[in-house]
């Protein structure tokens, strides 16, 4: 077109899948509607993106899920993001799949996904622009929504969601929802009215809000001198008025506790997040410890890390009681920790059992190769400081992520793995030795096929290939070195 332009991945991304995290969360009964804010979420005609910009615990993530409930006109192609989505290649096919969803041609963006491993480096000149002239072919409006950008640390990443904005077809709304804005021309885009913002100031809850949920929903019958106390101690913080409404069922006297509330962000969020798991029994909180080290957590998946059974029973119950367990599937498989849980668990964790984390992280990564989730496994074993099992891991599975595009997650890999490590070992030296190669740098390269072929190495390789002799000899007759 002239007018604009001439079930989890980890398992193989060379293929087209789904992965869980496409789903989109559902508000659950005790939140509060954001009327006013909806208002301004559905008043973006005039604009091409809206920027969500507050941190933890605003409620970003529950105000999208409840404007695509009410929002009865475009569909919401929507992707929630983590670390692992710091590759281009691997952002743009997920933001892809979650459109080729809610598409009304069965075919939309099979295209766009098959050229991405193929394109590479060629994102911006290549697959974007078919994308684009997809999207301004559709016959109804769209609404893409990536939530928690902040995870997006990657320079080429920004590079190619500001083209996708700067070349939006006039039937596409993007939103972006992020603890800190985000690297892109948010300046150019706000002089040009072009940029809808909703920030932590309007995200706060207002004394009609924080009334809602203490006593409306949660039943606390708090008069309102309280409420304006605590609303000036919280400065309207939704997840911390959340968390002391829970400490709240159990206190006699409520004016008393409230009087004593203070403190800075983190104080509030550990003290009341003690009082909560002090209140569980202690197989549960046992259980919430030791699985906290996960991301995204399956029965199956906790029972290995936790030493235990019917995990996913457990789960549920969780989810179900409202305690912080966020279900990122509709068949409730796979679920997560609300992140400020999550952090406190991971805190506690630490406190209590200061060793057992690396353990955890080791059961973990275990579990999941054999599941086939390879970049969650390396990740785990980084954490659980086992580098050699790190290491093993990269050089078995780097080929599949390169030749799928995702070269800056293998970038990742090795820049996590000590440096000792990746000059020592001759089949991480050969890994290294493509990645340069791969990247332009020709005499980088060539130094570590050098210190890899000085390095004894019997047998053939993990990832197939006969020996570091014949690696090395295959890139040197590719590229010329």
């Amino acid at each position: 077109m002239v007018g604009h332009f001439s079930s989890h991945p980890d398992a193989d991304p060379s293929r087209i899948v789904i992965k869980p995290k496409l789903r989109v969360p559902a508000p659950r009964p005790e939140q509060v509607v954001r009327l006013r804010l909806l208002e301004l979420l559905g008043n973006n005609s005039d604009y091409k993106t809206t920027l969500i910009s507050a941190p933890a615990g605003y409620g970003k993530t529950t105000l999208l899920a409840q404007w695509r409930l009410e929002e009865a006109g475009p569909p919401f192609a929507w992707v929630s993001l983590d670390e692992q989505d710091n590759d281009p290649i691997r952002l743009w096919r997920h933001i892809v799949e979650a459109l080729h969803r809610v598409s009304p041609q069965e075919d939309f963006g099979v295209d766009v996904l098959g050229g991405m491993s193929i394109s590479g480096r060629r994102l911006i000149e290549l697959s974007l622009p078919m994308l684009i002239n997809g999207l301004a072919e559709l016959p109804c409006r769209v609404v893409v929504v990536l939530d928690d950008y902040h995870f997006i640390a990657e320079e080429e990443c920004h590079e190619s969601v500001a083209f996708f904005v700067e070349h939006l077809p006039a039937n596409v709304h993007l939103v972006l929802s992020s603890r800190t804005d985000p690297p892109l021309a948010l300046g150019r885009w706000r002089a040009r009215g072009e940029l809808n913002e909703i920030r932590t100031q309007q995200l706060a809850f207002s004394d009609e809000e924080a009334a809602y949920l203490l006593n409306e929903n949660m039943r606390l019958e708090i008069v309102p001198d309280d409420i304006s106390v605590l609303q000036e101690r919280t400065e309207g913080w939704p997840a911390a008025i959340y968390l002391a409404a829970l400490s709240l069922h159990n206190r006699e006297d409520r004016h008393a506790f409230i009087a004593s509330f203070g403190g800075s962000n983190r104080y509030i969020v550990d003290l009341l997040g003690e009082e909560v798991l002090a209140s569980l029994p202690c197989e549960v909180r046992e259980f919430l410890l030791k699985t906290s080290v996960l991301r995204r957590m399956t029965g199956s998946l906790c029972d290995a890390v936790a030493g235990r059974e019917r995990s996913g029973r457990l789960l549920r119950e969780l989810a179900r009681a409202n305690l912080f367990v966020v279900p990122l599937d509709e068949k409730g498989d796979w679920y997560r920790y609300h992140t400020l849980f999550s952090d406190l668990l991971l805190y506690e964790l630490k406190s209590c059992w200061p060793e057992l984390a690396p353990l955890l992280h080791g059961r973990a990564s275990v579990w999941l190769e054999e599941a086939g989730l390879f970049e969650s496994a390396v990740r785990h074993a980084i954490a659980a400081e086992d580098y050699e099992r790190a290491g093993m891991l990269v050089t078995h599975h780097w080929q599949r992520y390169v030749l799928a595009g995702q070269m800056a997650t293998v970038k990742g890999w090795l820049a996590a793995l000590p440096e000792e490590l990746t000059t020592h070992d001759a089949a991480l030296l050969l890994v290294r030795a493509w990645i340069s190669i791969l990247s332009g740098r020709r005499e980088e390269s060539g130094r570590y096929l050098a210190l890899a072929e000085r390095i004894p190495y019997e047998g053939p390789l993990s990832d197939g290939t006969a020996s570091i002799e014949a690696g090395a000899a295959t890139v040197k007759a590719v590229f010329g070195l």
